[in-house]
């Protein structure tokens, strides 16, 4: 997630804005205080639930009320804040994938304290991961979608030089304990990758036991 300041954006000379999502038909942005006045930033805002059906649809039209900038926005000069990640794993794929790229916004990147309220997840994700002596031990969440006893497919890749070196492909059902796979190369402290469901769910060097990325 991209976390921009608010008053570099919308002070743009050139931002629109819309008090609700713009892929409806028929809907026009307002440029100036006047159209920005209008706003009903308590429905933008809102976080309460909703029993009415239509006035829930409305609420979520109303979240998605969005700022508008022609062409590209550029991030410099402060007005990319933070790029948040879910959990610390996510935040070292990311780190990983974009090694070596500008450290500007590789330095910006963080990890939410509040990931159950700031992302909406379907699927399946790693909260944490381990790797000592020949095994692996993962946490894996599940998004309410999962149905308890329902496997999900698992493919983990350990890498060495950049290529597959082991494979472990299985169909797992969650539980609330944490997933412990043995049999890896011990003598293998490289990269590793994991998808669930053909999804990536991380890429990276797995992080140091001493780090206390695992939690009870």
């Amino acid at each position: 997630m991209f976390v921009l300041n608010l008053d570099k954006v919308v002070t743009r000379h050139d931002a629109s804005f819309c008090d609700r999502k713009m892929a409806h038909v028929g809907i026009v942005p307002g440029s100036d205080e006047t159209y920005f006045d209008t706003i009903d930033f308590a429905k933008v805002y809102h976080e309460a639930p909703i029993s009415d059906p239509q006035l829930r649809r409305e609420i979520n039209d109303r979240g998605m009320a969005e700022v508008l900038v022609p062409d590209e926005l550029p991030l410099r000069d402060g007005v990319l804040e933070a790029i948040v990640c879910r959990t610390q794993i996510d935040a070292l794929t990311l780190q990983y994938l974009a090694r070596g790229q500008d450290r500007y916004f590789l330095d910006k990147i963080r990890v939410s304290t509040r990931p159950v309220e700031l992302f909406f997840c379907w699927g399946a994700y790693v909260e944490d991961f381990q790797f000592s002596g020949n095994a692996l031990t993962l946490r894996v969440r599940a998004s309410r979608d999962y149905k308890q006893g329902q496997a999900l497919k698992f493919r983990i890749v350990q890498e060495r030089g950049g290529s597959p070196h082991m494979v472990w492909n299985a169909n797992v059902a969650l539980a609330d304990k944490p997933l412990r796979i043995s049999g890896f190369d011990a003598n293998v402290q490289e990269s590793w990758l994991v998808e669930i469901e053909d999804a990536l769910a991380f890429c990276g060097r797995a992080p140091s036991i001493h780090a206390n990325v695992f939690k009870n």
